[in-house]
């Protein structure tokens, strides 16, 4: 059984999901669905190969042991269509208050966009599992396939000889794919690594992940809205820096084209500092958008908030000079309790590189900045967000339900958001950030992982030689007999669940006194013309049948 919270602000709603079985996934696989009648135990490289298409129902939970990983290579397609009441979840296969960031590898999609290996286009970068897998080539408009109301933890374990080992690897990924609400949990590496591509991202959730939420190279010049990276737990870092996002332009050649220039906007980069964390903390623990190598981007409506270190780093001269071509700009965002300052840039001279004399000038904390490549209403300081203060509570603590909600009234600091330059991609609110007096990130993600009740593969590995019920006379109307054969004596709970969605409907106990093949009455009062699932339950063994109520 599983429990799915449904709701924040409200009572918490329990479905409970019965499985029959567990499906190893393993290897190539073929074109398939994933249905959430079973549960799915992912094992080593699996792979999607070219011209096969993965399609995971909604509701769908997968394990995933140690060292695996799922590879879509160029031509495969994976649509993971979760809904916002069941999701489709990647996860550990490790057991309640087990899980840690690493326990598996993560999800990597290779597509035929462009990147800049190449200055152009047209090169491939290799990413390895099992063997190589490329990404890249000339086709920006390539299709992926559909991720979804997904969730993807525990993930960023990095095996020998694999590479690019974060949560989810977007490589050359084309804007046909469509990725929205999608949240990573406790990645030991990059939330979501994007090389190169045009994929647009919509309504990302980052917890905890050790290394950046998001890290963009190699060209990616995708559109993205409705991000929020949220880094509570002081654990959460790694010894190359742990940033909100780390936008670079190409590792080897700064002026490969295309130049790295997505556009954001609504991101909230949410630092330790947000919730109290006070020094000292670990110097790992750095910047909520840090630009190098030639880096660029349109940001836009953004919060950047409690970071060791800086709200903005540009690092590079490079970077910088791209702040006077106007190809990094960053305008009607608001930056607050970065501890180090809310901008600074690396060791070199501003005045020769970037917009106008100063960078202070340019990001518009100085007025008399007059180059036309200053930027628009930017704020800083101290302020309150006015987000609801289940954001800095125990996520794992007991009976917590988060109420992700921008308070009323807005602050006027998240006040005078301004979508003009932006396309139709974007929805237009009034305010500033990623979060809503109704939040976006409402009834699919998960708080707290750790605790999460997933499938059981051991429990559900037990019940594969057992017997089925059978029912006589079935279909039934008002009554039927179960039987069974029990292989011990003692208590066995007979319950009935609604097919679709396992809700419970009826349940009651009964004595088992002799072992050996039941009969065991029960009536159908109240059970309207449909497919019903029965199950038996006797310490640690089940046994489930299908019953027609005509």
């Amino acid at each position: 059984m599983k429990q799915i919270l449904l709701a924040f602000g409200m009572s918490a709603l329990a479905i409970f999901q019965t499985h029959a079985a567990v499906v190893d996934l393993t290897g190539n696989l073929s074109t398939r669905t994933l249905t959430n009648e079973n549960c799915y135990y992912l094992k080593g490289c699996v792979v999607v190969p070219n011209g096969v298409v993965l399609t995971i129902d909604p509701g769908v939970e997968i394990r995933c042991e140690s060292g695996a990983s799922l590879t879509v290579a160029q031509g495969g397609q994976l649509f993971s269509n979760g809904t916002s009441s069941l999701p489709v979840v990647f996860t550990s296969d490790k057991a309640v208050n087990m899980r840690a960031p690493g326990d598996w590898v993560g999800i990597a999609i290779n597509g035929y966009a462009k990147n800049n290996v190449l200055s152009g286009g047209g090169g491939t970068k290799a990413i390895a599992r099992c063997s190589s897998f490329t990404g890249g080539g000339m086709n920006d408009n390539d299709n992926s396939g559909v991720l979804k109301f997904t969730r993807i933890e525990f993930a960023g374990g990095e095996p020998s000889g694999y590479t690019f080992t974060d949560a989810l690897v977007l490589n050359a990924v084309g804007d046909a794919t469509d990725i929205h609400d999608v949240q990573i949990s406790q990645s030991a590496g990059n939330g979501i690594y994007l090389s190169g591509g045009k994929v647009d991202l919509k309504n990302i959730y980052t917890l905890d992940a050790h290394k950046s939420g998001l890290f963009l190279e190699d060209g990616y010049t995708g559109q993205m809205q409705t991000l929020l990276e949220q880094r509570k737990s002081l654990s959460a870092h790694h010894s190359s820096g742990a940033y909100g996002i780390r936008i670079e332009n190409n590792l080897s050649a700064n002026n490969n084209t295309p130049l790295t220039r997505p556009i954001i906007s609504n991101a909230t980069f949410m630092g330790p500092v947000f919730c109290g964390a006070a020094n000292p903390i670990s110097t790992n623990f750095k910047s909520g958008i840090f630009i190098d190598r030639n880096g660029g981007a349109d940001i836009y409506n953004t919060l950047v908030a409690g970071y060791r270190e800086y709200g903005l780093f540009i690092n590079d001269a490079a970077s910088a000079q791209r702040t006077a071509a106007s190809t990094l700009n960053l305008s009607y965002s608001s930056f607050t309790n970065n501890l180090l300052g809310d901008y600074a840039h690396g060791v070199f001279t501003w005045s020769s590189f970037g917009c106008d004399d100063d960078m202070a000038k340019w990001i518009g904390d100085d007025p008399t900045g007059t180059a036309s490549c200053v930027q628009v209403d930017n704020q800083f300081g101290v302020f309150s967000p006015n987000y609801n203060s289940s954001f800095c509570a125990d996520y794992c603590g007991d009976n917590f339900t988060p109420n992700f909600v921008l308070n009323t009234p807005v602050p006027l600091a998240l006040q005078n958001p301004d979508y003009s330059a932006l396309s139709g991609f974007f929805t237009s609110s009034t305010y500033r950030g990623s979060i809503q007096t109704s939040s976006t990130f409402s009834g699919w993600i998960a708080v707290c992982p750790q605790k999460e009740d997933y499938c059981s593969l051991a429990l559900l590995r037990s019940q594969v030689e057992l017997p089925q019920l059978m029912f006589a006379p079935n279909p039934a109307s008002t009554f039927t007999h179960v039987q069974f054969e029990a292989e011990q004596t003692g208590k066995a709970d007979l319950t009935i669940l609604d097919k679709v969605t396992g809700k419970i409907l009826s349940s009651n106990t009964v004595n088992i006194t002799n072992k050996g093949i039941q009969q065991i009455p029960l009536t159908l009062k109240g059970l309207g013309e449909s497919v019903y699932t029965v199950r038996v339950v006797m310490k640690d063994k089940i046994i489930y049948g299908q019953l027609v109520v005509k």
